[in-house]
């Protein structure tokens, strides 16, 4: 994480300097966590109230790990009933997205950054593993941990990156409409990739076409320059290059053959199929024509279309194609 002071989170959060932090705004924080049992030395402690538990409950915890600085909701005193010293917020969730999107636009404005998001109703993590294993071949590169997706999982992940990150990854969950479009705007993704639209929570969406809705929120936010990386062998993604704005390139990625789609910007798997062990097996075509052979390490032919999205990122992020297919 970069380093701020706690009088930068305040003026990031619209937060209030309480405790020892009114008297020493300059204390410098350099990690930040919402698990007590993570905080070290120089951390901000992100008290945030959860649906089983309360992260003020453990503001005594991270501070005896190191914490210097709480981002809270209400104030926390120690056992002499002195306040801790800390940033008091009125939802320390909406800080947390707050503090991500300063970080981004602070990264950005010092040295290239590529951030990338990735959406879909299924494959996320294994594509953003797979992106990773890429790129960090290519430069620092800083990716969620798990499955970190959400409006909490999101800003930890940009909370991991410094001024030495080259690529960032993050991976976009919804459960609802809009909540795409939130993280979108946190981290203003140069490049969107969308997996699929499955039908496992249209009870949770109302639909699978406000699924699809919540999914594209992604391709619609990227700005002119950016990149929308789609399944055109998912008929609702590949409908969502209508919902690019003006200036965004469009690259599909599919195991189809040529001669069954009109999209000529492409990453095609060719002769796909799986070994003898259910690994997948293609030839990736890039754009330019240029074809290599794939042999994959994981199980299952569904991974050939999170295969085909890792390596359609990674060449809209302008790596070579033969070190992608590498």
């Amino acid at each position: 994480m970069i380093e701020l002071s706690a009088a930068d989170i305040a003026g990031i959060t619209g937060g209030e300097l309480i405790g020892g932090a009114a008297e020493a705004p300059d204390t410098i924080v350099n990690s930040a966590t919402t698990d007590s049992r993570e905080s070290s030395p120089g951390s901000l402690f992100i008290a945030k109230p959860g649906e089983a538990s309360d992260g003020h409950l453990f503001v005594e915890a991270a501070f005896a790990r190191g914490a210097v600085l709480a981002l809270v909701e209400r104030p926390v005193t120690d056992a002499s009933g002195t306040v801790y010293p800390a940033v008091q917020v009125p939802d320390a969730v909406l800080a947390m997205g707050a503090l991500a999107a300063e970080i981004v636009r602070r990264l950005r404005a010092n040295a290239p950054l590529t951030v990338i998001g990735i959406t879909g109703s299924a494959g996320k993590t294994t594509t953003k593993d797979l992106l990773a294993g890429i790129l960090r071949a290519e430069g620092e590169t800083v990716a969620p941990v798990g499955s970190y997706n959400g409006e909490v999982g999101v800003p930890l992940t940009i909370f991991g990156a410094d001024f030495g990150t080259r690529y960032l990854i993050v991976e976009m969950g919804a459960t609802g409409v809009g909540h795409i479009e939130y993280l979108a705007s946190m981290v203003k993704p140069d490049i969107g990739v969308v997996l699929c639209v499955g039908s496992a929570h249209a009870g949770e969406f109302g639909g699978v076409e406000n699924i699809a809705k919540a999914k594209g929120e992604l391709v619609e936010a990227l700005a002119p320059g950016g990149t929308a990386v789609l399944n055109a062998d998912d008929i609702r993604v590949a409908a969502m290059a209508q919902r690019a704005g003006s200036g965004v390139e469009i690259l599909y990625f599919t195991s189809s053959p040529e001669e069954a789609h009109g999209a000529k910007s492409a990453l095609r798997a060719l002769d796909a199929r799986t070994d003898a062990l259910g690994r997948p097996v293609f030839t990736l075509r890039f754009p330019d024509g240029s074809e290599h052979p794939v042999e994959s390490g994981l199980i299952g032919a569904h991974h050939t279309a999170n295969l085909l999205a890792a390596a359609s990122a990674a060449f809209a992020a302008g790596i070579p194609a033969g070190r992608i297919a590498a």
